[in-house]
């Protein structure tokens, strides 16, 4: 069975939008259960004085960040099929064969005369992947000066090895995984940032360039 394909156009776009709206309230709940798991165990860790607690929060935060980076990943896809496959074969008006200008609210939000739109969407990317990174970072230094730091192995570092004493091997293995998925979260960014880009530059390559109309002849 087939159906027109206005219809079928009509219908992907519908479920496409609902699942881009669906996956924006997602990572909203994503950024919300990060910075509630923060205040929880920052809380418990300063109340136990225990930085065991505190160090686990950046180990719990990169798989967090995990499923927010493929969250956005997969939007930006879904935006750019909507822009290019589905908005892209409609027409300003279908009986002008020449006209092969397209609409809708892809096409209209990444127009190069939005720049204010487009700057303020950079920066509010850039904000929701600092707060991963900078919630990290603060976990791993609060649960350094929890740590009794002759017990761990960070005297070594800086030639104060006589300082230490028997080393914490639990909070030394926080310490080194906390430090692991900081770097993790900042490769992931990193990669994100690169793929979308080269992805960008492939697909602008690839956009055929919109056909000039045929000149009309005047009479002299």
């Amino acid at each position: 069975m087939s159906i027109p394909e206005k219809d079928f156009l009509l219908n992907e776009y519908t479920a496409l939008k609902n699942e881009t709206a669906q996956r924006l309230a997602m990572r909203y709940q994503i950024i919300s259960f990060a910075l509630i798991t923060a205040g929880t165990l920052f809380g418990v860790g300063f109340q136990a004085k225990d930085a065991s607690i505190v160090l686990f929060y950046p180990i719990l935060a990169v798989g967090i960040f995990a499923l927010y980076i493929t969250n956005s990943y997969d939007t930006q896809i879904i935006n750019w099929y909507i822009e290019d496959c589905v908005e892209g074969r409609v027409q300003k008006d279908p009986a002008d064969v020449t006209d092969n200008d397209p609409v809708g609210y892809q096409h209209f939000r990444s127009t190069p005369e939005r720049k204010i739109e487009l700057f303020s969407r950079k920066i509010g990317s850039a904000g929701a992947r600092a707060i991963f990174l900078l919630t990290e970072v603060i976990a791993l230094i609060v649960g350094i000066l929890l740590s009794d730091i002759t017990g761990t192995f960070l005297p070594y570092l800086v030639g104060m090895a006589r300082v230490v004493k028997t080393l914490d091997l639990k909070v030394n293995a926080l310490i080194i995984l906390a430090v692991v998925s900081i770097v993790l979260s900042m490769l992931m960014v990193i990669f994100e940032s690169r793929d979308i880009e080269r992805r960008r530059r492939d697909r602008d390559a690839t956009t055929p360039l919109k056909s000039p109309a045929p000149e009309t002849a005047t009479s002299a």
